[in-house]
């Protein structure tokens, strides 16, 4: 009776699926590398000991695997809110931007593994919703989160959701958060946060869920709303726009305003629809220039 071969990638998947190194034996688990003949993971877990641990010994050993229970438990990735960036210079002022929300309970760092942990020491007493539920994000070993980090995408947005628990931001739009025309606004840190949030929340629930319950959380931006374009001095282009985005919690309306990287000839605008007219803007590409705070009139 013939027998069926099998395929050689098969044979590299070991315990719970992970890739096993040929040399070394050693099983890729993304945050660490895992000893099957010795059944634990050959370096500790990156993210040490918490004041929650302690009342549990079996985690105390940062070497275990899943708590010493195997057969019940596992422990897919490692960490959770990872961040992907285009330079290292960039993953640094995405830490330092986070590290700046406002009303921030507890510092992050950048680990080697490329994911963020909570500063050891850092950690501040009775943690509000916010900060809590952003803590056990960061903490979460069972679900993964990413966002991807670059200093200028070629458009507009601060931060956007790419994917099943993947959001994007652009610190150079970011930036314009930060800045002294914005004081009392939205800033980077909280702007940083409410992406996070997202991209975890998005992978239980939908995208527009997803938002809302990070905006619960720290805030976002509403929609765009009275747009009006910005013509070179012949009209005859579209140079940049100038619109209003409420902030989610209530404070206030961020009045931005963005330059076009290519100039849209305004004929090309003429009868489209809004969907049209995003579409070429998009292709345009484009730069936030300015943001500017605008608090609720007083009745």
């Amino acid at each position: 009776m013939p027998t069926t071969a099998v395929p050689a990638c098969a044979l590299i998947y070991k315990f719970t699926g992970k890739e096993r190194d040929s040399e070394s034996g050693l099983d890729n688990f993304g945050a660490r590398y895992y000893g099957s003949s010795m059944g634990r993971f050959v370096q500790p877990d990156p993210l040490y000991i918490e004041a929650r641990r302690l009342a549990d010994p079996q985690r105390l050993n940062l070497y275990a695997y899943a708590r010493n229970n195997p057969t019940t438990l596992t422990d897919p990735f490692g960490l959770d809110v990872a961040l992907k960036c285009d330079t290292k210079e960039n993953c640094a002022k995405a830490v330092q931007d986070f590290n700046n929300r406002k009303g921030a309970q507890f510092k992050v760092e950048l680990g080697n593994d490329g994911k963020l942990h909570v500063v050891k020491g850092s950690v501040g007493k009775d943690l509000s919703k916010a900060e809590s539920a952003l803590m056990g994000a960061i903490n979460d070993t069972k679900n993964h989160a990413t966002i991807n980090v670059s200093g200028n995408t070629g458009q507009s947005e601060f931060g956007t959701h790419d994917s099943k628990g993947v959001n994007s931001v652009d610190l150079g739009n970011l930036s314009r958060l930060d800045a002294a025309g914005n004081a009392g606004g939205l800033n980077s840190g909280d702007a940083l946060a409410h992406e996070a949030m997202d991209a975890y929340y998005s992978l239980s629930m939908g995208e527009e869920a997803a938002d809302e319950a990070a905006a619960g959380l720290f805030p976002g931006l509403y929609g765009p709303t009275g747009n009006q374009n910005i013509l070179n001095p012949t009209h005859t282009a579209v140079v940049g726009s100038t619109f209003n985005q409420a902030i989610t919690n209530g404070i206030g309306t961020e009045h931005i305003t963005i330059q076009y990287i290519t100039p849209i000839p305004a004929i090309d605008l003429f009868g489209k629809s809004a969907a049209g007219r995003s579409e070429v803007a998009h292709d345009a590409g484009s730069r936030t220039t300015d943001v500017t705070f605008v608090p609720p009139k007083k009745e």
